[in-house]
């Protein structure tokens, strides 16, 4: 009677290790995610310098840079537009991105820190790749500063925004507790499979757990990017914030695609189990 008692308790037990199971999963990936793409500084100065493909934060620098050159030559003024051009153009070139690059790679450990308010960005050498690329006009390159250093320095603006820096920033301090929430996911769904008596559904309803957990993974980057847009007051920096936001957590998508192909798996040997 024990005996039977206690096989009662754990096909009672089954579901509920089942959904934990595949939660745990899920936020040992995100953690995982977040380890490999942002808590490294190399990781985080590439994912910086491929937001600069998006063409909201590459006109975003190119104003910054335009704004800083005329503020030390103010009669720059009138070439303005010309000045913004040209700088988009250097944000898309090589050079401009290997500079942000490393840029954002020596600012990674303030990212981190409890007590840095903003993060602040400066590319080493734009004064001689704005007048490279001004060769065509030598007057006008002449004009331009060659010590010319525009910096970018933003800080989280808004409830989500600081409450998120302040997530990843707690993230950072047990980033190495990924793997072992990965393996206890494993684990506990693996015994919610196992233990009940009718395997078949057990596999079933644990693939379907890991599936609708993946499909939640797979639409937080966009939901979260729309909470954080719509709690920074400034509207310039919206899409900005929006842009970065995508370069960083675009593979996370990806990564939630494979969880969910996981899924799909147990449930397929859910079926191939019900024909032997």
């Amino acid at each position: 009677m024990t005996q039977e008692r206690r096989l009662r308790f754990w096909e009672k037990a089954a579901p509920t290790l089942r959904v934990a199971g595949a939660i745990l999963l899920a936020a040992g990936m995100i953690h995982l995610y977040a380890e490999v793409v942002i808590f490294d500084a190399r990781a985080f100065g590439a994912r910086a310098a491929l937001s600069l493909g998006d063409p909201r934060v590459a006109g975003f620098v190119a104003e910054r840079i335009t704004d800083e050159a005329i503020a030390q030559r103010r009669d720059l003024m009138a070439y303005r537009p010309l000045l913004v051009g040209t700088a988009r153009t250097i944000v898309g070139s090589e050079p401009f991105r290997a500079g942000f690059r490393r840029a954002a790679q020596s600012a990674h450990a303030a990212v981190f820190s409890q007590g840095a308010e903003r993060l602040a960005l400066s590319v080493p050498d734009l004064g001689v790749l704005v007048r490279s690329a001004l060769a065509h006009d030598p007057a006008l390159a002449a004009r331009v500063p060659a010590s010319l250093r525009a910096g970018v320095s933003v800080g989280p603006s808004g409830r989500v925004a600081k409450a998120l820096v302040q997530l990843v920033r707690l993230g950072h301090r047990f980033r190495r507790n990924a793997i072992l929430a990965i393996g206890s996911g494993v684990l506990l769904l693996l015994l919610g499979i196992a233990l009940p008596r009718d395997r078949r559904r057990a596999l079933l309803n644990g693939g379907a757990a890991l599936a609708s957990v993946a499909l939640v993974l797979f639409f937080l980057p966009p939901l979260a990017r729309t909470a954080l847009t719509a709690s920074i007051s400034s509207a310039e920096l919206r899409p900005v914030v929006a842009g970065v936001w995508d370069a960083f957590t675009g593979g996370l998508r990806l990564w939630a695609l494979v969880l969910a192909g996981i899924g799909i798996v147990l449930g397929s040997a859910a079926s191939s189990y019900a024909s032997h």
